[in-house]
Order: structure tokens, then sequence, then C-alpha cells
């Protein structure tokens, strides 16, 4: 996981599940743009995402 708005967007495309801080954040699942979250729903939105990878693999 990783998250940064200057090197996010391009570092996000080798993660399974990345972040690019800033309002709004852009989450990146697998290396693609996924969605848009507020920092409201930032911590339940990735522990969502997080889990759905796991189960995943």
């Amino acid at each position: 996981m990783i998250g940064c708005v200057v090197n996010g967007p391009g570092e996000a495309k080798e993660v399974s599940v990345g972040l690019t801080g800033g309002s709004p954040n852009l989450l990146y699942i697998n290396g693609k743009t996924h969605s848009k979250i507020d920092n409201a729903q930032l911590v339940d939105e990735l522990e969502s995402q997080i889990r759905a990878q796991l189960k995943n693999t």
C-alpha cells in the first residue's frame, strides 16, 4: 500500500491497493484508478478494499 499525492499516481500502478492523498483521495486497485474517496469515508473504504483483496488471494 502506498499513499502520496506527488509520486502516488505512478507508483500506484505497481500495487494491489494504492491511495493518492488529497481531496478527494484517489483509490487504486491492482494498478488502476478505482474511485474517489472523501476523507470521512477513507478508513472504512480502505479497510473494505483491503479485505476484498485478501479474500481474492
